[in-house]
């Protein structure tokens, strides 16, 4: 009689994405009970018009005169509707109507956070879409951003999504879908966060014309559907400013030329900092993280350089697009002289999946059991406890961020509301 054959060890399953959402959404409602409004502008720029459209009377600043015109009634809206969506269930306060907003903020950041999770984990790998998911939960820089009522902690959360339609190529290429997301997070969040998908839309021009006649001509034609979608948001966006300013505006553009063509005025009115402005600052928020999103493309090319396998150009290609986003955000707002911690937000995405990358590349070359070579003479428990205390200190450090912000500068959200009326 022959032996039974014994079963296969089954592989250990991926990270499912609705756990990776359960996660997200807790870290999501941490930050919308616990973190304390940081910037002024949430306060006078956001709430105060939420409150007007709700309630029918607030505050306006000068950002919403018609002489200026730099803030999109539309992104004000979405907002309203779901705090007025508070005011008909039982027990309405104005309390209850912020942190509902809040509420909801954190719910839309975390399904942005796991479309971006499950496009990571299918374009690289899963253990780099774990890593993404970890730095992201645990930093301090997504409790400030996750749920703040602010357009750059929405052109976050659109940014995430047209970064996952460009990245996931399963079921065909989405690129129409990841111009029209990056459109929405430029034209009603910030117009800034748009130049985000440049990147991707040059790996898809540069695919194409190495590619064959009929690639070229789908993929120019995916671009035009990009663009017409992006023009329909604008139009919605320019027809309800049009309601609320009583006059034809461009909301986004009216933004660009205040910050950058303006002769008088402009934002280094309120306030410059040096260059390591943002290096300070992004250390505090991500710690470890942020040092190892620096370091990703030289690891990146050593890795290339030291590998005997040969990989596919297309790949090495891709990798270099991911990387790019932060790299280019961070260089072109360190050289702006006005700096705000806010101005990172749609960047903070970009990061954990470069410092995700660089943790990946890192443990491939630690976990070498060559014994010719260095790191194949080290034990393998004493780099496993190298790596775990390193881990162990970086959360450490983000929780006693948080724990410090929360503790130095929250207040009662009623003295929000004493603001408002």
């Amino acid at each position: 009689m022959a032996p039974k054959a014994s079963k296969a060890p089954k592989a250990p399953k991926a990270f499912q994405p609705i756990s990776a959402f359960y996660l997200f959404f807790a870290a999501g409602l941490i930050a919308a009970l616990f973190a304390p409004i940081q910037d002024c502008d949430e306060t006078f720029n956001y709430w105060e018009p939420a409150h007007y459209l709700s309630h029918g009377y607030g505050l306006q600043t000068w950002e919403y005169s018609p002489d200026y015109a730099i803030r999109s009634w539309l992104y004000i809206a979405l907002h309203a509707v779901v705090g007025n969506v508070r005011r008909i269930l039982p027990q309405s306060t104005k309390v209850s109507e912020f942190y509902f907003i809040r509420y909801g903020l954190a719910f839309v950041c975390a399904i942005c956070q796991t479309i971006m999770f499950q496009a990571v984990s299918i374009a690289l790998n899963a253990r780099i879409g774990l890593f993404f998911l970890v730095i992201t939960i645990i930093s301090p820089g997504n409790f400030h951003a996750s749920a703040a009522f602010l357009p750059s902690s929405f052109a976050m959360y659109a940014g995430m999504l047209g970064a996952a339609s460009f990245m996931n190529w399963r079921g065909g290429l989405k690129t129409w879908q990841g111009i029209t997301w990056f459109a929405v997070a430029g034209i009603l969040g910030w117009p800034f966060a748009a130049a985000l998908c440049v990147p991707y839309v040059l790996e898809e021009l540069i695919l194409a014309v190495f590619s064959d006649r009929d690639s070229l001509i789908e993929a120019l034609i995916r671009l035009v559907r990009g663009v017409i979608a992006s023009l329909i948001v604008l139009f919605f966006d320019f027809a309800i400013n049009l309601f609320f300013y009583k006059k034809p505006v461009v909301v986004s553009w009216n933004i660009v030329k205040y910050n950058i063509f303006s002769k008088t005025g402009g934002p280094d009115l309120y306030g410059t900092e040096p260059w390591t402005f943002y290096f300070k600052n992004l250390t505090l928020n991500f710690n470890i993280w942020f040092i190892l999103a620096l370091l990703v493309l030289p690891l990146f090319l050593l890795q290339k350089a030291s590998s005997s396998s040969s990989q596919r150009l297309t790949s090495g290609l891709r990798t270099v697009i991911f990387i790019t986003p932060f790299y280019m955000w961070l260089v072109i707002f360190t050289s702006q002289p006005h700096k705000e911690e806010r101005f990172m937000y749609p960047a903070y995405p970009f990061l954990a999946l470069n410092a995700a990358l660089s943790l990946h590349i890192i443990l491939s070359a630690i976990g070498n059991s060559n014994p010719k070579t260095l790191i194949g003479k080290i034990p393998g428990r004493l780099k496993l406890l190298a790596v775990g205390l390193v881990l162990f200190l970086s959360l450490d450090i983000a929780i006693a961020r948080i724990y410090g912000i929360y503790s130095a500068y929250s207040a009662p959200p009623e003295s929000l509301f004493s603001v408002m009326g």
